[in-house]
């Protein structure tokens, strides 16, 4: 078993910090850091803080100061209250003394982390800390926390400090907010919690003056802000709703909203102002939402807005968006309800044009109007005047089709850079207003839907498929199937061969479907067996011949005399007629090759 560690002298403290920072092995460094993390856990540490902070360098000072908060948050109840107050004493001493020495911003906040820690775990020693502080401040020596309650030498005191120095008050308050916020304040913490209400005029003076003041230093505003922000953050963990702590911000927002004119602090306030309307919206009232609207028409915010529409996504830029989503989002139910001109120039959509409108309303009537006639019509047809109808409709359509014409490609030239013309222009010409399609192969989609629809037509009522009127739309279904059968896609093609595996397995009831059925394959049936032909001798891939075998199978008679017929009609529609049928497209394809079965 190992003995206890040898106590450092302050030499050895100092050489072990800067050897942190210099460029050592790793195991020279996880050898340091270990010997300082004993240190820091060792009773020798409160003796020798004091001269770790008077040391000369910042990172030695920076570690006596994160020495005090390890020892605080680890051994607060040994120290007696008598202790404690030696304790704060001593660290607003150091704490004013850095500030006086004009040491780094990392020293002096890891001290005001080490106070805010010191309050969080004995406020009820320090209940007025900030009114303690600024006093200690104001006449630049620490005093007795006991000394500093007279609430009327605050106003006076608060009013003679520098920037730099308001700047070292907002960071204790901000640590104590940050610190109280990541505590559980329902479990037995109460009196913390009312510790820091206490302190809420004294905190909402301090960062007014540091927001309101001329002469204030632009890094005290923007600390001043991100005050405001853990203080938000506390009140949301406390309590829900609208509670004493939480409405104590809402003379602060007023001037949260006036920093967004300032571009030193725009960052700052507007992450603010989206952290409240994201989720404290009930914090701002009717006459701040008002204001803000007021700061989003004023010139700072018009060339933010065109930045934006100009796809210049600096970060500015982006949090102005990220503001202006927030407040639409809180304020959606009262915009729309708003008719007032503000709200009108917040609501305009950024690349409004009339004349694009118009083009698109027109495009959108014309493919309503496709889609119409695409619609079965219920208007009564008289057979009598269709000739005459048809002439005027004949003689009428070259120029209504010229006409439109004419408009798409003006509106295309128009606005060539819409992408919603564009859409709106591809879909008229989809809606299949040309009299008919070049070629199957043009549009498998439609070609697949509608021989899929005829298969559905044809088992349920077959005569509507087959007696089809006039003979020519029948003719033509028909020979349509079976250039589908002789394309290249494969799913048109797959619903081509259900269709006729159903047409030549047809059986009905009906009288009238049989003669009809024969009449169509005497005129196609010739065709129908070549189609098949070519695709079994190596026009279909064989993921297809499973398909394009049934309809095959369906047409054996005992009047074909080829082999491959014989060998089809002994088999007698088989399973094992698919295997022939394989084979045949294997050898007429020419391939030396064979799939696994």
């Amino acid at each position: 078993m190992e003995g206890p560690y040898p106590d450092l002298s302050l030499d050895e403290v100092q050489f072990l910090i800067l050897s942190l920072y210099q460029p050592n092995s790793p195991q020279i460094i996880a050898d340091a850091q270990a010997c300082l993390s004993r240190f820091q856990c060792s009773s020798q540490a409160w003796t020798m803080i004091q001269d770790l902070l008077q040391c000369p360098d910042e990172n030695v000072k920076f570690f006596g100061a994160l020495t005090v908060i390890i020892k605080l948050n680890k051994e607060s109840s040994a120290l007696n209250n008598e202790d404690a107050t030696e304790l704060l004493i001593r660290l607003v001493g150091w704490y004013i003394r850095s500030l006086v020495h004009s040491d780094s911003p990392l020293v002096l906040r890891k001290l005001s982390s080490a106070i805010g820690t010191h309050f969080i775990h004995f406020h009820h020693l320090w209940p007025l800390y900030l009114r303690h502080i600024v006093l200690c401040l104001a006449c630049g020596q620490s005093l007795n926390p006991i000394e500093t309650r007279e609430p009327n030498e605050f106003a006076s005191a608060l009013g003679g400090l520098c920037p730099r120095r308001l700047q070292a008050a907002v960071w204790v308050v901000t640590c104590v907010m940050e610190d109280a916020s990541r505590i559980d304040l329902s479990a037995g913490n109460k009196s913390l919690y009312e510790a820091i209400l206490r302190n809420v005029p004294e905190a909402e003076a301090l960062v007014t003056k540091c927001l309101s003041s001329d002469s204030t230093l632009t890094a005290v505003s923007v600390d001043s802000l991100r005050c405001i922000q853990a203080w938000i953050s506390f009140a949301q963990k406390s309590s829900s709703g609208l509670t004493h702590d939480t409405l104590s911000l809402r003379p602060l927002v007023e001037a949260v909203i006036l920093s967004l004119s300032d571009k030193d602090t725009f960052e700052a306030s507007a992450e603010l102002l989206v952290d409240i309307l994201t989720n404290c919206p009930l914090l701002l009232t009717s006459e701040h939402y008002d204001n803000l609207s007021k700061q989003f028409g004023a010139l700072w915010a018009v060339e933010l807005y065109r930045k934006l529409l100009r796809g210049d996504f600096d970060s500015e830029s982006m949090q102005f968006g990220q503001l202006l989503l927030a407040f639409g989002e809180a304020r959606t139910e009262a915009l729309i309800q708003s008719n007032d001109e503000i709200n009108n120039h917040i609501l305009v959509v950024a690349d409004e044009d009339a004349a694009t409108h118009t083009g698109l309303r027109a495009l959108k009537c014309l493919v309503s109007v496709g889609k119409g006639y695409q619609s079965p019509s219920d208007v009564t047809i008289d057979i009598e005047s269709g000739n005459q109808q048809d002439e005027v409709i004949g003689d009428a359509l070259p120029l209504i089709h010229d006409k439109l014409m004419g408009i798409i490609v003006q509106l295309q030239h128009t606005f060539p850079s819409s992408s919603e013309v564009m859409e709106l222009v591809c879909s008229v010409f989809r809606l299949s207003l040309l009299r008919q399609l070049p070629d199957p192969g043009y549009d498998p989609e439609l070609s697949q839907n509608g021989i899929e629809l005829a298969s559905r037509i044809l088992a349920r009522a077959p005569l509507v498929v087959i007696g089809l009127q006039p003979a020519e739309a029948a003719e033509f279904l028909l020979m349509f199937t079976i250039k589908v059968l002789d394309g290249k896609e494969p799913l048109p093609k797959g619903a081509a061969a259900e269709f006729w595996t159903a047409f030549v397995s047809l059986k009905s009831d009906d009288s009238n479907v049989e003669p009809a059925m024969r009449r169509a394959m005497q005129t196609l049936g010739p065709m129908l067996a070549q189609s098949l032909a070519r695709n079994i001798g190596g026009n279909a891939s064989r993921s297809e011949l499973d398909k394009l075998s049934e309809p095959l199978k369906n047409q054996v008679t005992s009047e074909q005399k080829v082999l491959l017929v014989k060998k089809i009609i002994s088999l007698r529609g088989s399973r094992a007629t698919n295997q022939v049928i394989r084979e045949f497209w294997l050898s007429s394809r020419g391939s030396n090759f064979a799939y696994a079965s």
